[in-house]
This record gives C-alpha cells, sequence and structure tokens, in this order.
C-alpha cells in the first residue's frame, strides 16, 4: 500500500477522520477506515454526546450515518477519488450459527433492514464430500492443513459423520490451537489429533497407519499457492482411500501422487472443483434466497465447465 515498506500499515481509527473534509491527511494514510456504515440510517445520540477531559475527550456519537444503501450510491464513489484502499467498518450484523462458531463469514445480505452473515463452507465441504465419501463407517480422517477450509470441513464431519478419529496435521501450533477451541464447542464423539508437523515424511508415516478406506484430504494450499505437496512419493495410500486434492488449479502435485497410485484401481481421487461449485451454489442460496436443487447444481457446473482450468501433467 502506498510504497511504504515493513510490515506495518498506518490507517486511521474508524469514525476519527472525515476523509472528504480532510483528504490531505487521509493521503497520508496506507489506507482509510471509514465510518461505522449501518443497515437502515441511524441519526445517533442525542447531544451533548461529545465531553473534551484533562487527558483527551469522551464521544457516544451512537453510529450516526446514513444507511448502507446511501453510503453505497453516494458516499463510496466520492471516496473512491481518493485513491486509497478503503476498508467500510459495518455494523448491525446477526451471524448463523457456523459464523459464530468458526469465527468467519463468507457471504453477506440484507434482510429486513439488518446485514446478516454466515459462514457457508461447513455446508458447502459437505455437500461435496457426499457426493464421493460415504458418511457412515469405521474408517479414519487425514487432514493435512489446519486452514479455514480444514476447520470447515472438520466441522461437517464432527457434526455429521462417525469416523472414529480425525488427525490434524498443520505447520504451526497456534492454528491447531485456534481449530481445537472450535472443535471442542461441538463436544465431539470422534477422537480428534492435532500433529504440528512440517514434515512429508512424517505424513508418509501417518498416512501409512491409517485403516482402508480412510480420507485424506490436502487442505495445505501446497500444489497451487505454493509449490510441492504435502507427503512424499513413498506414501502409500490405504486400501480403498479417499484422496481429497482441494485445489483445482496449479501443478497440483498431491493429486498426481493419488493419481498414480489409483491405477490400480479401489482408490477413489478427487480435486476441488465441486468443492468450488458447491461452494458459489451455497452462497447464492443464501444472498438470493433461492434453493439450487441436484438439476440446477448440474447446469450450474455445466456452464462453469469451460473455465475449469486444465490439469498441468506432472
Amino acid at each position: 500500500m502506498r510504497g511504504r515498506t515493513g510490515p506495518l500499515l498506518l490507517l486511521n481509527a474508524s469514525g476519527c477522520l472525515d476523509a472528504l473534509i480532510a483528504p490531505e491527511v487521509a493521503a497520508t494514510l496506507d489506507g482509510f477506515v471509514t465510518k461505522t456504515v449501518t443497515p437502515l440510517p441511524r441519526d445517533g445520540n442525542a447531544p451533548v454526546r461529545i465531553a473534551e477531559t484533562d487527558v483527551g475527550m469522551l464521544n457516544s456519537i451512537g453510529l450516526a450515518n446514513p444507511g448502507i444503501d446511501r453510503f453505497v450510491t453516494t458516499h463510496l464513489p466520492q471516496l473512491a477519488k481518493l485513491e486509497l484502499p478503503i476498508w467500510v467498518s459495518v455494523g448491525g450484523f446477526a451471524a448463523d450459527e457456523y459464523a459464530e462458531l468458526c469465527g468467519e463469514t463468507s457471504c453477506l445480505a440484507k434482510r429486513n433492514g439488518r446485514l446478516y452473515a454466515w459462514a457457508t463452507d461447513p455446508i458447502s465441504s459437505g455437500r461435496a464430500l457426499a457426493e464421493f465419501y460415504p458418511t457412515a463407517g469405521d474408517s479414519e480422517v487425514l487432514c493435512l492443513g489446519g486452514g479455514g477450509s480444514a476447520v470447515a470441513i472438520t466441522v461437517h464431519l464432527l457434526k455429521h459423520s462417525t469416523r472414529s478419529r480425525i488427525t490434524v496435521v498443520n505447520r504451526t501450533a497456534g492454528r491447531l490451537e485456534a481449530m481445537r477451541a472450535i472443535h471442542s464447542q461441538l463436544a465431539p464423539a470422534a477422537e480428534v489429533r492435532y500433529v504440528e508437523n512440517s514434515d512429508p515424511r512424517t505424513n508418509d508415516r501417518l498416512i501409512g497407519d491409517l485403516p482402508p478406506r480412510s480420507l485424506v484430504i490436502n487442505a495445505t494450499g501446497m500444489g497451487k499457492d505454493r509449490p510441492g505437496s504435502p507427503i512424499t512419493d513413498a506414501a502409500v495410500f490405504p486400501e480403498g482411500a479417499y484422496a481429497w486434492e482441494l485445489n483445482y488449479r496449479g501443478k497440483l502435485e498431491f493429486l498426481h501422487q493419488a493419481l498414480r497410485q489409483a491405477g490400480g484401481g479401489g482408490m477413489h481421487v478427487e480435486d476441488g472443483w465441486r468443492y468450488f461449485i458447491h461452494g458459489w451454489a451455497v452462497v447464492m442460496e443464501h444472498v438470493f434466497e433461492i434453493a439450487i436443487d441436484g438439476p440446477k447444481l448440474d447446469r450450474l457446473a455445466a456452464v462453469s465447465e469451460s473455465e475449469r482450468p486444465r490439469r498441468i501433467l506432472s
């Protein structure tokens, strides 16, 4: 932003600067944070709402703002002329169960003057999984990676599946502890094991310890966001395994490793394309209040197929 180097960025606190009145001040920032905007206009609190003190001031403005519709049509175009990154502070949300649980949101929509937030990945991952992976059984799940997709998938599995054990592997302890805190709110029946590891050879051993028909997920981003695979070519998937590569573009090394072993039959390999399709479908259902059933999803997938990246042969 703005040519500044280093890990720190300079932003204003929300409500402490009117960039349209003082654009020269805003121009010194790396980005501008707006006053908080709510779905409906608010006049704010009645005066007096600002008081000076010996060490500064107190204020209780009450989120006075023009409302989201006027902000988008009138204020935002003016702010865009500043040629600054704009961070919009939004208030007045109602969050769904998954958004509260996972601490994130993937789509917003306005309903009856309120903004609603949903975390839809647990739903879309569940629908994608249902297309190829049985919900019941005594097999295990090995999830390589502890980011947002891994959280969504494991939350779905703990709520709707009967796996005997789920193992999550991540390079850093912080991600694992955050996931553990989320899982603990579900009182899961399945055992969940958290493994801090960055060595592909250890992941190979974890795969080798899995019982037949287990699910192995690459949720690391490796093969798309960064090169490589979380396992080596020496990894041996269990009999009848399910290998799920969440990526659908890039070199997809993990996918090709699984496909080579699947050549003998009895193993199912899936990439992330259908997960991507389900992800958009679930968002559209929530935002537009529509139902996308099987035939509609198939039409959506068919229309999107021409944009599907071709696999890079390894």
